[in-house]
């Protein structure tokens, strides 16, 4: 009975072990697009595949230093030939992976150094990207130059809570008409039914609202 109970665990034990040395590979390209400052399509074999740095965040599009972050990676790697050595995929079915850019310096980390990232440290437990991080912190380069920078996972988030309270306030205001409709029918219901108003008349007011709009 104890065999036939770990058959199956090796199985799984081996499948995630196969899972992780597929992704634990390197691939090499070209860059062929810049999405923004930490998702990049590097070009292998004649298929685009895309990156998603791993380990850090950089700013999002509309966020300050959010723009300066994709500049920086366009000057740095758009066209050049890089190696990225991949981890896993995301989700979003993108290939999370270190790059690194022809002179054998990483764009993971040239982003943080230069102030154009953060350190995901809810994803990462490098130290040696924290040390950057509080590095360009001390310098005051790129995003650290202002004075209360918002990370870029908190700045999603106010994002999500807004459109959430938008949509709580459009069923709050749907419900509030509904309501009023309601209200409104059972006051005509009573008029006409004390015969304060005829049906006739009724229809003759609501012709004459609905011209004057």
């Amino acid at each position: 009975m104890n065999t036939r109970l770990r058959i199956p665990l090796i199985t799984i034990l081996f499948i995630c072990l196969f899972i992780t040395i597929s992704f634990a590979a390197t691939i090499t390209g070209k860059v062929v697009r810049v999405l923004d400052g930490d998702t990049i399509e590097v070009l292998v074999d004649k298929e685009p595949i895309r990156i998603r740095l791993a380990e850090i965040d950089c700013p999002e599009k509309k966020q300050p230093f959010g723009q300066a972050a994709k500049k920086y990676v366009l000057e740095v790697a758009a066209h050049e030939i890089v190696t990225v050595e991949t981890k896993t995929k995301d989700r979003y079915g993108r290939t999370i992976g270190v790059v690194m850019l022809p002179n054998g310096k990483s764009l993971n980390q040239l982003l943080i150094r230069n102030g154009y990232a953060w350190h995901y440290k809810k994803y990462s437990k490098d130290t040696s990207l924290t040390e950057l991080e509080n590095q360009a912190r001390m310098d005051k380069v790129g995003l650290w130059q202002d004075k209360n920078p918002i990370a870029p996972w908190n700045w999603r988030r106010g994002k999500r809570e807004k459109v959430m309270a938008s949509k709580r306030e459009e069923v709050s205001l749907k419900e509030a008409l509904h309501t009023e409709i309601l209200i409104n029918q059972a006051l005509i219901d009573l008029l006409v039914t004390k015969g304060i108003i005829t049906q006739e008349e009724l229809m003759e007011q609501i012709q004459v609202i609905s011209n004057e709009q």
